[in-house]
């Protein structure tokens, strides 16, 4: 499932951004006082820029590791005594 963040407000509540992301408000608070998404004070109140869900999870993101092809090795076995 996709969600089309351009058809939200340009500054979000902690709420409606905890419910776009699939997580806990209390966790979005949490990114924003560790500093780890971005954030907008409005008057007494922050707010989260729709663009800092997409970029938190792109600086997020744990990339699988592509193996690389390593020739193959043949093991060396001490020849048996006669």
């Amino acid at each position: 499932m996709s969600i089309n963040l351009s058809e939200f407000p340009v500054l979000l509540s902690f709420k409606c951004a905890a419910e776009i992301m699939g997580t806990s408000e209390g966790k979005v608070r949490r990114l924003v006082r560790n500093r780890r998404m971005a954030a907008v004070q409005v008057g007494k109140r922050l707010m989260i820029p729709r663009e800092a869900i997409p970029k938190f999870v792109e600086m997020n993101m744990v990339r699988p590791v592509v193996a690389e092809q390593k020739p193959s090795v043949r093991l060396m076995l001490k020849p048996k005594p006669i």
